[in-house]
Parts: structure tokens; C-alpha cells; sequence
């Protein structure tokens, strides 16, 4: 009946916002060339205004982050050079922010703008610029409104080409980075609890096993009087999608698969559905194995990421082994080393396989005007700003001469603490949005002249798991309105149906009496169309 009723949930809303876009194709032409429209009406636009202006837009941002109004002097820097006022609205962070979100579009209880980092996904970028409620913004990507950012697209003119929707127009403008990291997720080991049980890092799925069997047996090995150590843990995710630096995308990497964020990969030229793969069935069996005898995290398909990362970053060491973004993240809070990296377990067949980092630029859609927008070509020379390159260097770093130092000839120095370490992305956060914000960061207008532990900590597990990554990787296109909604609408299904199975059988068993009518309810939950539409674009790109 859950089942029932959250699919119920999810066709609803869709069909909310599908209605509330178009109750027929002719009244969403109507809004799509209402938005056009807007665009074509390009106005020269010079800053400082004459007169105060305001706009709202709300803010995307990280959990633990501080909200972009309380970024005093960050916010007075763009007011002061535009006269353009930010009225800032927060909707919360993650799943908080989406649910509000896809509501706000379905209702058109819209702001004038969306800024951060994810604001906008994929699909919602087809669907709602489709139904004319996001306004394309390419003929204001000129010298005039958009130095900074035509001066990048000169450079990059493929950029323009992934920020384009299947009907011909741009409706947002990405956050972009040169030579960043290759992995997500790592596999950290506990290193004091392996010294004490005279234990080497594992290699094998055995060893593994026997590791995380360990802990269990030797109780106390934090020393706090408490039996309260957890061998394993990692955050599967939530709404149906997996999380791609602390779950098990990698982790089941042993059967010869990877677990994509969508559940969807490439396998000899062919679009698969990671979770109804026999692999899968393996990997679960295996994490079966460990649930049954207490090894995983039972709070892994509950807890949030701030809860998740507590527990990794605790100052009394509670786990064994995590999946996590970095061993310098995991140890910086602790202030010793704690964590050390392990290769890709080998499954007993002798594969091992990782799931290799992509984030194309169509993914991170970190600015997007709407409707309600008046003059959007002020917002845009706004965004604009953000594009400069010491702002830029400042939005993605933190402030200059308080976490980094410039030397000239784009090189930098990083400001430690007084304590010698780094600071976190956390505490930059009261400054800057950080890696939320929108910013362009070339290669050769940003080094370090000393690699900093983050990144020497990205380097080297670079080193461990580039060996084992997959030698092509599924890159999420944009689609049309109607395959985009119904990929949305199969994969919000299918989504919470493999989580919820995923998690019974980690916890409880059965994978393998319940495998055939799992794939059958797959198959009615529309398996097939959605890789017959996922191949149908991998098949374009190609």
C-alpha cells in the first residue's frame, strides 16, 4: 500500500507540474514563446544602476553551509559595483530544497532567479524551460551584458553546446572547474583499529569480511567503555538516487560493476540498469552476508549526510571502514590520521572495478532566470560578476589574504589555521558560498605553490583507483520534454523500489528468492522503456 501510494505521490506531482506548464501543447507554446520573447527584448545594461533594483533568488546550497544572506560583505561587494539588491530566499539543502523546489514550479510561485551549485538537474532543466518557466538566456551571452563569460565560451566553445536543451536554446549557466579530481568516492580503512588487530588493508572481499569481523569480535577498540563500534557504514542515499560519494557505487565494484547516482551505465555498448543486473544480485548477497552478522551501519539508508558525517568524522573513532570523499576530509576534523585509503576489493573472480568522477557541465546548472524576471539582462550582468576571475578565485576559495594568498602570475598560497591545519569548506562557507557559488576556475589562473593535503589526499587515491575505472562512463544528455518526464516519472519508482529492496536485502536476506519477482516488478515499473530511451540518446551522442 506504501508502495502504491508513494508512486501515487510522484505521478501526481509531475502531472501538477506538467498541467501547471501546459494544460495543452498549445498553451505552452504560448509560454514558451512568452519567454523567448523576454530574450529577444535585449537591452544594454550598465552598472552601476542609476536606481536601486531588486530581485530574489534563491539559494542552493550544501548542508552545514551558512545561508547567502548572512554572507555580509560578499553580498555587499556585488550591490555595490551593480546596485542591484539580492533579496535572498533559502529552501533548505538536499532533499528539502527539492521537494520545495519541484512545488514552487508546479504552483509558478516562482522567484526571479536559482543560484548555486545543482540548482537546477537535467530534467528540470528540459521541463521546465519546455513550459516556458525558465527563459532562454543566449542572445544576452554577449560582450556587452556578459564579458566574462563570452571571454570563457571564446575559449571553451563547447561549453555552449552542453548548456543547449534539445529545442536550440540556453536556459542556464554552469559553475565550471579545470583539472579537477577523477574519483568521488574512496574506501577509508580505520588504521588504528587495523594496527591493534594486527591487520593489514584489505584487498580481497575475504579479507574484508574477516576485517569487519574483527571489529565486531574485539568490541571496545575506541577505548570510550562502550560496545558501540560500527565495522562499516556508508549513506545509500535518498529519493531514490544513490549517493555517489558515500554509498556503494563503487564498493560492489568487486562483480564487475559500478553503481551510477542514476543506476544507469554502459556495458560493451549498451545501456544497462545497474540494479537488475545478475551482478547486482551478487553484490547483494555479499553485503548480505555482512548485514547479517551486524557489520553494516544500520542507520545507512536513513541518515542525512550531516548525520553521516559525524559519524566518519568523529573524534572518538566509531567506524572501521567508510565511503567517503577523501582521507585529508575524513582526518582534518579529527586532527590526527585516522583514515587511510584501500584499493578496489577484489571480488573472488579477481574483478575489481571504480566508479570514475563526471561532472559535465550540463550537469552543475548553477544560474537560471524565470518568468517572473523583469529586465533579466540586469541579473545576468549580475551573474556575470561572478565569472570575474578573482571573484571567481574568491567564490570557489574564500577570501583572498584570509584563506589564500595571491603571489602573482596566478599562482597562490594557501592560509592555514593557527593550528597548522586547513580550513573546511564549512568554515569558508561564512564568507563564500564555496563550491556552491557560480565561478569559472582555469588551470592556468589558479596554482598553489604548495599542494595543500586535500589535494595531495585526491592524488594519491587518483593513483590507487584510476587503474580500475571503467573505460567508458554514461554521460547523462539532455532529453526532449517527453522523454524527460518520463524517465523522471519510471526512475522516481523504480528508484525508491530498489532502495527499499536493497536495504531488506542487506538487513534481512532473500536476495535470492525474491530475485525473479523483483525483476518482474521492474519490468512493470517500466524498466524497459527507461533504457529503451536512456540508449536512444547514448546512441545519438556517439
Amino acid at each position: 500500500m506504501k508502495k502504491k501510494l508513494s508512486s501515487f505521490i510522484a505521478l501526481s506531482m509531475l502531472a501538477s507540474v506538467t498541467m501547471t506548464g501546459c494544460s495543452s501543447d498549445k498553451d505552452a507554446s504560448k509560454g514558451a514563446d512568452s519567454s523567448k520573447q523576454q530574450s529577444a527584448n535585449v537591452q544594454s545594461v550598465e552598472f552601476p544602476l542609476k536606481e536601486k533594483t531588486k530581485y530574489s533568488i534563491v539559494q542552493s546550497r550544501s548542508d552545514g553551509f551558512k545561508p547567502y544572506q548572512s554572507l555580509t560583505a560578499w553580498n555587499e561587494q556585488f550591490e555595490k559595483k551593480s546596485n542591484v539588491h539580492i533579496d535572498w530566499q533559502d529552501w533548505g539543502t538536499g532533499d528539502a530544497y527539492k521537494q520545495r523546489s519541484k512545488l514552487a514550479f508546479a504552483s509558478s510561485d516562482l522567484p526571479d532567479a536559482f543560484y548555486g551549485g545543482f540548482a537546477i538537474d537535467g530534467n528540470e532543466y528540459t521541463n521546465y524551460s519546455s513550459q516556458g518557466l525558465l527563459i532562454p538566456i543566449e542572445k544576452m551571452i554577449n560582450k556587452d551584458i556578459m564579458p566574462n563569460f563570452t571571454k570563457l565560451v571564446e575559449k571553451n566553445p563547447d561549453l555552449l553546446k552542453q548548456m543547449t536543451a534539445p529545442d536550440g536554446h540556453i536556459y542556464g549557466l554552469p559553475s565550471y572547474q579545470e583539472s579537477t579530481t577523477n574519483t568521488n568516492d574512496t574506501l577509508l580503512y580505520n588504521k588504528l583499529w587495523l594496527d591493534k588487530l594486527g591487520m593489514t588493508i584489505p584487498t580481497t572481499t575475504d579479507e574484508f569480511y574477516n576485517y569487519l569481523k574483527a571489529i565486531k569480535a574485539a568490541k571496545d577498540l575506541n577505548g570510550n567503555g562502550k560496545d558501540d563500534e560500527i565495522p562499516l557504514t556508508f549513506r545509500f542515499g535518498t529519493n531514490g538516487s544513490v549517493d555517489k560519494i558515500n554509498g556503494i557505487s563503487s564498493l560492489i565494484g568487486f562483480t564487475g560493476l559500478i553503481m551510477p547516482q542514476n543506476m544507469v551505465d554502459i556495458k560493451d555498448g549498451k545501456v544497462i540498469f545497474v540494479p537488475g543486473q545478475p551482478e547486482y544480485k551478487e553484490a547483494m548477497k555479499f553485503l548480505g552476508k555482512l548485514g547479517a552478522e551486524g557489520l553494516i551501519d544500520k542507520e545507512a539508508f536513513t541518515m542525512d549526510s550531516n548525520a553521516y558525517n559525524a559519524k566518519v568524522t568523529s573524534k572518538v573513532p566509531s567506524v572501521g571502514a567508510a565511503m567517503y570523499w577523501s582521507t585529508a576530509n575524513a582526518n582534518t576534523p579529527i586532527g590526527s590520521d585516522v583514515f587511510v585509503y584501500g584499493p578496489p576489493l577484489k571480488g573472488p573472480d579477481g574483478k575489481q572495478r571504480w566508479a570514475k568522477r563526471v561532472t559535465p557541465v550540463n550537469f552543475d546548472i548553477a544560474f537560471a532566470i524565470t518568468n517572473k524576471a523583469k529586465n533579466p539582462e540586469i541579473l545576468l550582468k549580475w551573474a556575470d560578476m561572478h565569472y570575474d576571475t578573482d571573484t571567481s578565485i574568491q567564490n570557489l576559495n574564500g577570501p583572498y589574504d584570509k584563506y589564500i594568498k595571491k603571489l602573482g602570475n596566478g599562482q597562490f598560497e594557501e592560509i592555514l589555521k593557527p593550528d597548522g591545519k586547513q580550513y573546511s569548506s564549512v568554515e569558508k562557507s561564512a564568507d563564500t558560498p564555496v563550491n556552491f557559488s557560480l565561478y569559472v576556475q582555469l588551470a592556468e589562473d589558479y596554482k598553489l605553490n604548495k599542494k595543500t593535503a586535500a589535494t595531495l589526499s585526491k592524488e594519491e587515491a587518483e593513483k590507487i583507483y584510476s587503474p580500475y575505472f571503467p573505460k567508458e562512463v554514461f554521460m547523462s544528455p539532455f532529453m526532449d520534454q517527453k522523454d524527460s518526464e518520463r524517465v523522471t516519472i519510471i526512475t522516481t519508482d523504480i528508484g525508491q523500489y530498489v532502495t527499499k529492496m536493497t536495504a531488506k536485502w542487506i538487513y534481512s536476506g532473500g536476495v535470492e528468492a525474491d530475485w525473479n519477482e523483483y525483476l518482474n516488478q521492474l519490468k512493470k515499473l517500466g524498466i524497459d522503456e527507461l533504457v529503451n530511451i536512456q540508449q536512444k540518446y547514448y546512441d545519438k551522442s556517439k
